[in-house]
């Protein structure tokens, strides 16, 4: 299925976010260590649908869950390979991504549900 989400994405340049991305390197002992690069993406920052706040964790408060429509790239953690999630600070909130799909399947629209970090 394929979906023209343009008229979505035309308004993502009002809403500037921080994307915090982990990257991580292997010290001479062994040991990882964890470090952010902080980027400036745009985005379009919604609340939640009903179908949102369904995937979430039980007990988490809808005041604390977001929505973000972007062109650049959001993911969430590979528990897999051990990486953590991307952190997006939206309006000075930090928030982890929680879930991301790339809607369009082509890599150039990407929606993502964060949720604030520490709730």
């Amino acid at each position: 299925m394929i979906v023209d989400v343009s008229a979505i994405v035309s308004s993502l340049s009002g809403s500037t976010l921080t994307r915090r991305r982990p990257s991580y390197t292997i010290g001479a002992d062994g040991r990882a260590s964890v470090s952010y690069t902080d980027s400036t993406i745009s985005g379009a920052v919604s609340t939640p649908t009903r179908a949102d706040l369904d995937r979430i964790a039980a007990g988490t408060d809808a005041s604390h869950v977001r929505v973000v429509h972007s062109t650049s790239e959001i993911r969430t953690a590979d528990k897999a390979s051990d990486i953590a999630a991307d952190l997006l600070s939206i309006d000075g909130v930090i928030y982890t991504v929680t879930a991301a799909q790339d809607y369009a399947g082509d890599g150039r629209y990407h929606r993502a549900l964060c949720v604030r970090a520490g709730s």
